[in-house]
């Protein structure tokens, strides 16, 4: 079976609104994108503490299965 992995690399260096077609400034840019890696990162640490524990972590964290295997 062949592993599949897909990359891309992404800078953005522009953007634009899509209904108008009018460019969005670099500093609204980056205002934006600031607030939706914030928000993903929010996000994440809410559901990782509402769902796993340290322990849980650590366990994952080294490869240990729920059969301690």
């Amino acid at each position: 079976m062949a592993n599949l992995m897909a990359t891309a690399t992404c800078t953005a260096y522009r953007a634009v609104i899509e209904g108008s077609g009018e460019r969005v400034d670099q500093a609204t840019l980056r205002a934006r994108v600031g607030f939706l890696a914030e928000l993903c990162q929010d996000l994440t640490v809410r559901l990782l503490a509402a769902r796993w524990t340290e322990t849980d972590l650590d366990t994952l964290a080294a490869g240990i299965d729920a059969q301690g295997d």
